[in-house]
């Protein structure tokens, strides 16, 4: 992300966007989550498709451990601080990353809140 330095004032959402899903296609939560905090400290405003490429970077991580099931809370509540609702893309995410850490109810849950509020693709 060094070359986003390069904008000026600062680098657009898309280029964020982008970086999101290379991170969520190499299964780099850590990275994604840095990005999204990255996009805060320059006033880049966090979009609802930028959270979900977090979250399935979260949700795909290849050494999965139960900390993450916090960052994925962690990522709701940032969404939730910028004004933005989950998405379909969201909902799957957070049912995937539930489901790999074992919290099948948690699981289970965000799939009934997405069908509630007919997000159920």
């Amino acid at each position: 992300a060094r070359f986003l330095g390069h904008f000026e004032p600062s680098p657009p959402l898309v280029a964020f966007e982008g970086l999101l899903q290379c991170c969520a296609t190499q299964r780099l939560p850590e990275r994604a989550l840095g990005l999204i905090e990255e996009m805060r400290q320059l006033d880049v405003p966090r979009s609802a498709a930028a959270y979900a490429s977090a979250l399935r970077a979260v949700a795909t991580a290849p050494q999965w451990h139960r900390a993450y099931r916090e960052l994925s809370d962690e990522v709701l509540d940032l969404m939730e601080g910028d004004d933005l609702a989950p998405t379909p893309a969201v909902y799957r995410a957070l049912v995937e990353a539930a489901g790999r850490c074992g919290d099948d109810g948690a699981a289970t849950a965000y799939f009934d809140e997405a069908r509630a509020r007919g997000d159920h693709r």
